[in-house]
């Protein structure tokens, strides 16, 4: 077999986005196996024996020197028996794997004209299995402890709510570090990573998926009420933000939270120019009808940071 032929048969995965929610649908992964138990190391970062911030060192110290895996051996889980890959021989195998996806998507990126009739479509190209691997490796290196510990802020009632979610890093943090144990709705587009989120989670009874369609206006359920939204790294690529930041005020309880950022992005690649286009207008709405909690709102011109903002 040529060196071209291993390599293709290593990194290239032959069902789309698609295929992949068909042939795998919500109802189907539930009945999956699941790992029995997550090891010994998951106890440790739950523990509420030593603060959070030091499970948090401790947590960076077995995940950076790769010492702790289960991130490679969960994601190889999924690689192999639903996406039928060749499986991944060790962090330097994902290193390559990762590599190689990001050429195939930034080249993607560069050259993709997005039209705002076509949002999902913009997401399901394959070459955004890029997002997946990029989104578990980076989960690999950095835990959200800071952005998930926001819960602080929240009322004790409603449910949390991680939008726009790809592989729910949040949601990750919130359960590796047991900071809560509330229900968990994870809501994005039938993607390649939110699939994956959605497999992961499939054995937790608290954390339920919400898939976003486009028959829907990629709206929410009206019938549930959260105490805190999570929207991080998600405005400046929404067909409608203005839409979106209303739907969250309409969807929060009162003294509800919403934790956000909004890059101020070129309008190129994935992020949307209605993104751009209506950005003041959506920091506007939120000035207008939230108050400032964490963060700074006072100069829209350019990014805005993390930031805390109750209803």
């Amino acid at each position: 077999m040529s060196t071209q032929q291993v390599r293709l048969s290593h990194t290239d995965i032959s069902m789309s986005s698609e295929e992949i929610w068909s042939r795998f649908p919500l109802a189907k992964l539930i009945d999956l196996p699941v790992e029995k138990s997550e090891g010994v190391l998951s106890s440790l970062y739950k523990t509420r024996v030593f603060p959070l911030a030091l499970r948090h060192r401790i947590w960076s110290f077995f995940n950076k020197t790769n010492l702790d895996t289960h991130w490679l051996d969960q994601f190889n889980i999924y690689w192999t028996q639903i996406l039928s890959g060749r499986p991944i021989l060790g962090v330097l195998d994902f290193a390559y794997l990762h590599g190689v996806h990001r050429e195939k998507f930034y080249q993607y990126g560069e050259a993709y004209d997005y039209m705002e009739d076509s949002h999902l479509d913009a997401w399901q190209q394959s070459e955004v299995l890029f997002q997946l691997i990029n989104l578990v490796y980076r989960e690999s290196q950095h835990s959200d402890t800071y952005k998930a510990s926001m819960i602080k802020y929240a009322p004790s009632s409603g449910h949390i709510l991680e939008f726009g979610a790809a592989i729910s890093p949040i949601t990750r943090s919130l359960h590796t570090f047991g900071i809560s144990t509330r229900t968990i709705y994870i809501a994005d587009l039938p993607t390649y990573a939110f699939h994956y989120a959605c497999f992961r989670w499939r054995e937790k009874e608290n954390i339920k998926p919400i898939v976003l369609l486009p028959e829907n206006e990629f709206k929410l359920p009206a019938n549930k009420q959260y105490g805190i939204i999570f929207c991080v790294e998600v405005f400046e690529h929404l067909p409608d933000p203005v839409t979106t930041i209303r739907m969250f005020y309409d969807l929060l309880l009162p003294d509800g939270i919403l934790v956000f950022d909004y890059i101020k992005s070129d309008a190129t690649g994935l992020d949307t120019s209605a993104g751009l286009e209506y950005r003041e207008q959506v920091l506007d709405f939120v000035r207008d009808n939230f108050t400032l909690v964490l963060g700074d709102l006072s100069d829209t011109s350019c990014t805005i940071g993390l930031t805390v903002v109750r209803k």
